[in-house]
Formats: C-alpha cells, sequence, structure tokens
C-alpha cells in the first residue's frame, strides 16, 4: 500500500510536541530550554510552533520564526562567536528577515538555553569537511585548464579533439 506524501511527513515528525510555558519569557519545547527574546507583533504561538518544531533546531543557539501567509517558518542561527557563515550568525537575522520575509511580518527570537553540543559539533565539523572538498575541487580545476590560442590564430593546424588516441582530429583552413 502506496503511502501519500502527508503520511509520510507526519512519520518523519514527532506525534506531539509539547510547548509548556515556565515564566513570562521562558519556554519549554519538549522538555529543553528556551528563553523569548524579542516578540514582534505578538508572532509567538505555541500551537504553532509545536506543529512545526522539529528535534534538529535544539543545535541552533537561535530559533527565529516568522508568519507570512498564515504559516510559521522557523529558521536557526549561532551565535557569532561559532564559527559559521555570516548568514548563519543570529548578528545577521535583520538581513535574514528583509530578505525572506514579508515587509513588516511578525516574527519571534528564541534562545536555545540548553544546546545540544553533540549535534551541533558533528554539523560544525560536517561543514568543515564540505568546505575543504569544495576548496581543493576549485583549486584542482585551476591547474587542468590551458589556454588556448583564438580561432583566429589557427592557421592549418591540427586539433585533437580528445586525449585518446583512436579520436578523430580535424584541420582549421583559412579561408581563400
Amino acid at each position: 500500500m502506496k503511502k501519500t506524501s502527508e503520511e509520510l511527513s507526519e512519520m518523519r515528525r514527532p506525534i506531539i510536541n509539547k510547548v509548556d510555558w515556565i515564566s513570562e519569557d521562558e519556554v519549554l519545547i519538549n522538555d529543553h530550554e528556551y528563553r523569548l527574546e524579542e516578540n514582534y507583533r505578538d508572532a509567538f504561538n505555541d500551537e504553532l510552533l509545536a506543529e512545526r518544531f522539529v528535534g534538529l533546531f535544539s543545535r541552533y543557539d537561535f530559533l527565529v520564526g516568522d508568519i507570512g501567509s498564515g504559516q510559521l517558518r522557523l529558521k536557526g542561527f549561532y551565535s557569532d562567536s561559532t564559527s559559521v557563515a555570516n548568514n548563519l550568525k543570529i548578528s545577521r537575522v535583520q538581513d535574514y528577515l528583509y530578505e525572506y520575509c514579508g515587509f513588516g511580518c511578525p516574527y519571534f527570537i528564541l534562545k536555545n538555553m540548553q544546546v545540544n553540543e553533540r549535534a551541533k559539533n558533528r554539523w560544525l565539523r560536517d561543514q568543515k569537511r564540505s568546505d575543504s572538498k569544495k576548496s581543493t575541487k576549485t583549486r584542482q580545476s585551476k591547474k587542468v585548464k590551458k589556454t588556448r590560442k583564438p580561432v583566429s590564430k589557427r592557421h592549418n593546424e591540427v586539433v585533437s579533439t580528445g586525449k585518446k588516441k583512436k579520436q578523430k582530429t580535424f584541420t582549421i583552413r583559412e579561408k581563400r
């Protein structure tokens, strides 16, 4: 029996996320403590957050939620002291809100008081590995490129189309 995309998405998420208020500005999400840093235009809605929250957000230092078209979108950010790309640092949250959210849209910022350090360090390690692989590929590709004469300066010269010996060659001839 084939499952619909809705059924598959429900299987991936926990069935019930629990959001409880500890105090006026502190929240427990699945027994994980967060502090409400900013609540622009009363955007924080514990029911919407319970629907959208995924455990992967526990590795971020900050969680930003914005509401557009009646839907909550969540994005994680790291503290400025963490060595990650600038667009993932909390100091760039205003840039994110200007670029990806509607003008004046309601949003909230939660500070993670119990960061999952193990998941955070694993993600940072993976990012460094992928960045180093990308940089070695660009270095290798720069070495391989050869400069060739422009077509206008290739008078009656034999040019091969590949590196294999059995591939055909052709001659560039001048117009007469």
